[in-house]
């Protein structure tokens, strides 16, 4: 029920995306706001307009450990030459959820997991 008022803005944001000129071509998303993966409509209105992979938060996140882990992400993505799957699975590994909401990452689609940054953007 919490995610009732918040529907408006989601159809909005989403219609936004769709009807936006020009494409994501191959682009990785990093969606690191609250709820920026809580349903699978965000990650695929972006991969409809061409992006490659979309990441995101289950649920609201604290703005502390957001930071702490995006850069820790964006490290382990652009220098670590691994996968996606691997360098979401290593960083919540190491920080765990969020301490205060619980939240943790998420890519979509699934199928994209097994392939590192350089070949998504490709």
């Amino acid at each position: 029920m919490k995610h009732y008022l918040k529907l408006p803005a989601l159809v909005l944001v989403l219609a936004a995306i769709k009807d936006a000129k020009g494409k994501f071509k191959n682009a990785v998303v990093m969606a690191m706001g609250c709820e920026s993966y809580c349903y699978d409509d965000m990650p695929a209105a972006f991969i409809e307009k061409g992006a490659s992979a979309y990441l995101g938060w289950s649920t609201v996140v604290s703005l502390e450990y957001v930071d702490k882990v995006t850069l820790d992400l964006l490290g382990k993505l652009c220098t670590a030459n691994v996968t996606l799957s691997q360098a979401i699975s290593r960083t919540m590994a190491e920080h765990g959820n969020d301490p205060y909401f619980d939240s943790y990452l998420k890519y979509y689609p699934a199928d994209n997991g097994d392939k590192t940054v350089k070949e998504l953007i490709r």
